[in-house]
C-alpha cells in the first residue's frame, strides 16, 4: 500500500478518535476539557488553601506563608507585629492571585493546543487548513494577552515584596524578585 493511500485512510479514523475523545477547546465539561477543568480547580484550592513556598532553592532554610499571612522559616512561626503581618498577608494574596492566574493561562494554552491538534486533523481532511490556523491565531493571541496580564501583575508583587523586606529583616533572605525578572516577563 503506498503512503499516500495510507494517509487517506489512517487521516479520518485519527480525526474520528480526536473528535470522540472529548475536545479540549469544546466549552462542555466532558472529555478532556472537563478533566483539564477539574484539575484546574483543585489546583485553585490547592494555592488557595495551603502555604506557599518563597523564596528559591538557594541554600536558605525552606520559606513558607501561611493562608492567614504568617511567615514560617524552616517550619517556625516568626513573630510579627500588625503591620508586618498585614504586609505579609497581602503580599501572600498577591502571590496568590499570579499563581492562580498562571493556572489559568495554563488551562488556556492547554486548550489550544487541544484545540490546534484537533483543527489540524479535521482540517487535512477537509482541506480547509487556512481556516484552522486562522483559528488557531486568534486563540493564541487570546493566551498571550492573558500571559500579558499576569506579568502586569508583577509590579504590585515585587513593589510588595520590597515593603516586606524593609518592614520584615527576617524576610529580607527571601526577597529574591528584581525588576529584570519583570522586563523577563514581558519580552516573551
Amino acid at each position: 500500500m503506498n503512503s499516500k493511500r495510507s494517509l487517506l485512510i489512517v487521516l479520518p479514523l485519527v480525526a474520528l478518535l480526536v473528535a470522540g475523545c472529548g475536545q479540549f477547546g469544546s466549552n462542555d465539561s466532558s472529555g478532556s476539557h472537563g478533566m483539564l477543568s477539574g484539575i484546574a480547580d483543585m489546583a485553585r484550592k490547592k494555592i488557595a488553601e495551603q502555604n506557599l513556598e518563597i523564596g528559591d532553592d538557594s541554600g536558605l532554610p525552606k520559606a513558607e506563608l501561611t493562608p492567614q499571612g504568617d511567615l514560617l522559616i524552616d517550619g517556625r512561626k516568626i513573630a510579627a507585629n500588625a503591620n508586618q503581618h498585614a504586609l505579609l498577608l497581602k503580599y501572600r494574596q498577591l502571590l496568590e492571585s499570579i499563581a492562580v492566574e498562571g493556572v489559568d493561562v495554563g488551562v488556556q494554552g492547554a486548550n489550544l493546543a487541544g484545540k490546534a491538534v484537533h483543527d489540524a486533523l479535521t482540517s487535512a481532511v477537509s482541506g480547509k487548513s487556512k481556516d484552522a490556523e486562522d483559528r488557531v491565531k486568534s486563540d493564541a493571541e487570546k493566551v498571550k494577552a492573558s500571559a500579558r496580564t499576569l506579568c502586569g501583575m508583577l509590579p504590585a508583587l515585587l513593589s510588595s515584596q520590597q515593603e516586606l523586606a524593609a518592614a520584615m529583616p527576617e524576610f529580607r533572605p527571601y526577597a529574591r524578585m528584581t525588576a529584570a525578572d519583570m522586563k523577563d516577563c514581558n519580552a516573551r
